[in-house]
This record gives C-alpha cells, sequence and structure tokens, in this order.
C-alpha cells in the first residue's frame, strides 16, 4: 500500500458511504470517518488500540468500526481498502494531470519562443515594388533585406508608392543623402505622425 500525503482530499461517494454505513449508529460513523480522514492524511493507522482511541475518543464503538472496515497490512497496520483504492485513483489521475499540464506548458513555451524569434529574426525579404518599375514595365523587382534587432525597434510603413519606410529606430534623417529618400521619409512622418512616434 502506497502511502502519499500530498493529495489533500479524496473522492466521496455518498451511495457507498450510505451504504456501508447502513446500521450503524452516529457514533460509529462517525468514527469510520475521522479514521478516513486520519488514514488518508497520515497513512495507515498502528494496531494499537490505545492510539486509536486517542485519536477518536471511542470505546467498544471503535472496535466494532476497525472489525468491519479495517485489514491488516504486511507491516502489522491497519488500513481501509476501499480508501486505497481511491487513493491509487487518485494518484494516476494526478500523475495523469501533471503529465498534461507538463505538455501544455512545453508546448505554451515553445509557440511562446517562436513567436519571439520569428518578431526577432536576423533577415527578412521584402519585395518591393518602385514607380520607376512600374513605367518602365520592367518584370524586374527590388528586393530589400531589412535587418531586426532583438528586441525589435523599428516599425516598417509603406507608403502610397510602395517604399518601405523605417519610422523609427534605426533611420536617422541626418544620416540619409539621397534628397528624394530625405523628403520620402519627411513625408510619411507627416502622413503618419503616431507611426513616427
Amino acid at each position: 500500500m502506497g502511502f502519499d500525503n500530498k493529495l489533500p482530499w479524496f473522492k466521496f461517494y455518498a451511495n457507498d458511504f450510505l451504504a456501508r454505513t447502513i446500521g450503524l449508529t452516529n457514533e460509529q460513523v462517525g468514527i469510520y470517518s475521522k479514521l478516513q480522514a486520519y488514514t488518508w492524511a497520515y497513512g495507515p493507522l498502528p494496531n494499537d488500540l490505545k492510539v486509536i482511541n486517542s485519536i477518536v475518543q471511542g470505546g467498544e464503538a471503535t472496535e466494532l468500526v476497525l472489525a468491519r472496515f479495517f485489514r491488516t497490512n504486511q507491516n502489522g497496520d491497519l488500513y481501509e481498502p476501499s480508501l486505497e483504492v481511491l487513493r491509487d485513483e487518485s494518484l494516476e489521475l494526478a500523475e495523469m494531470n501533471r503529465k498534461r499540464t507538463a505538455g501544455a506548458t512545453a508546448k505554451r513555451r515553445e509557440s511562446s519562443r517562436e513567436r519571439y524569434v520569428a518578431v526577432t529574426s536576423t533577415e527578412v525579404e521584402v519585395e518591393v515594388e518602385t514607380d520607376r518599375e512600374k513605367d518602365s514595365n520592367s518584370d524586374s523587382e527590388a528586393k530589400l533585406d531589412v535587418q531586426a534587432s532583438s528586441p525589435p525597434r523599428a516599425a516598417v510603413s509603406l507608403v502610397e508608392d510602395k517604399i518601405p519606410i523605417v519610422l523609427s529606430g534605426h533611420t536617422n534623417p541626418n544620416k540619409i543623402t539621397d534628397p528624394e529618400k530625405l523628403a520620402r521619409l519627411q513625408e510619411a512622418r507627416r502622413k503618419y505622425p503616431s507611426e513616427a512616434a
């Protein structure tokens, strides 16, 4: 008989309890209930009537309850067989729940890790079609590599001419030497002030 005091509760089947205790006095029912709770919390009872009576303060009623419901294990201690069946079921259920919770936690962590990696990936390829390419009817597409850092500090927005503009973070308008790009950046910041902030 295994004993595990990590389970602070046990299932109480009302119909089984009533069927088992029919014909018992209220004193005997109280002793039985208290001994069940004691053996659940602390394990098998010592096979010593004085110790058991100190737990339940009973006399002859204690002896009748012990004789009717409790058995002796290989160590000589007293246990209640139906309670041990409940203990085994409860331990099995607790172990299944522990494994299921551990699996769900691992999946949640992995999913979170994957989302973080996706957001902080080292390189993202973005296809850009400019107005000049539209005008020249060229089939080639300009490609732009966007570097993201961990955590991402830049917000990318597409303006009307489909050129990605980095609105915050790494783009410093003082370092832009191309007047056309600087004008587009300033226009984007005027159009989208909340994104540029």
